[in-house]
């Protein structure tokens, strides 16, 4: 009894010191201006003209779609991509956790770590790529695991689906991110050949690759179009 009661007030007290930890990154967003770089100048071009067929530009399109939408609200920036952020980083903490509840003792000093990142979300404050490449990313691990580990049977069109979206996000974002869903799918598949705890995600596994494989060609004059920046090209 007096253990589990140790455990319970450890639990609250972690909770307290992630609560602080979101409330005080929230709060740097909501006083401090979002940063402008050289290549934020390009992104807001972008978004202005992303509409326009005329208009020719070299990069992918999902973070100008992102400024555009949030140019017609009063929203912060910075504000919306650190929320989406830590929305995506719940999501993967809340698949990972199964039936244990969410802000768990082990769950909590998971997300204390994350926050303790100041590289990672200090990102969100500026009109960059990066500033939502954590929650794109995350949205892609996230349909990996559940392509190769569905908590249940799933029909092969539904992993076409969640492959086509993977794709889908690493191209609109950063092209260079195909590589690693291409590497993945080939890890995959090799593993399910390899690995005894693999051997039934053998079908899902080749599916991911198939998808990978034809959009990475497919894609791989539009994507080195897309960037005159040798780390996105692909």
């Amino acid at each position: 009894m007096t253990h589990t009661l140790r455990l319970t007030r450890l639990t609250r007290s972690l909770q307290v010191i992630l609560f602080l930890l979101f409330s005080g990154w929230l709060i740097l967003f909501i006083i401090s201006p979002v940063k402008m770089f050289p290549d934020s100048y390009g992104y807001f071009a972008d978004a202005k003209n992303l509409f326009d067929p005329a208009y020719q530009t070299v990069r992918p399109v999902l973070f100008p779609f992102f400024l555009r939408v949030l140019d017609g609200t009063p929203l912060k920036m910075s504000i919306v991509a650190y929320l989406l952020n830590c929305a995506s980083l719940l999501a993967l903490v809340k698949m990972a956790a199964g039936k244990q509840p969410l802000f768990s003792l082990r769950n909590t000093i998971v997300l204390i770590c994350f926050f303790l990142l100041t590289g990672l979300w200090s990102y969100c404050g500026t009109y960059l790529t990066e500033s939502i490449l954590f929650s794109v990313t995350l949205w892609i691990f996230i349909l990996l695991v559940r392509i190769v580990f569905p908590a249940g049977r799933q029909h092969p069109l539904l992993i076409i689906l969640y492959s086509l979206l993977i794709c889908l996000l690493a191209t609109i974002l950063k092209p260079w991110i195909m590589i690693m869903v291409l590497l993945s799918g080939v890890f995959l598949f090799l593993a399910s050949f390899i690995f005894r705890g693999f051997r039934l995600q053998r079908l899902p596994s080749f599916i991911l690759l198939t998808v990978s494989v034809v959009l990475f060609f497919a894609g791989l004059h539009y994507n080195r179009g897309k960037s005159a920046e040798k780390a996105n090209m692909v």
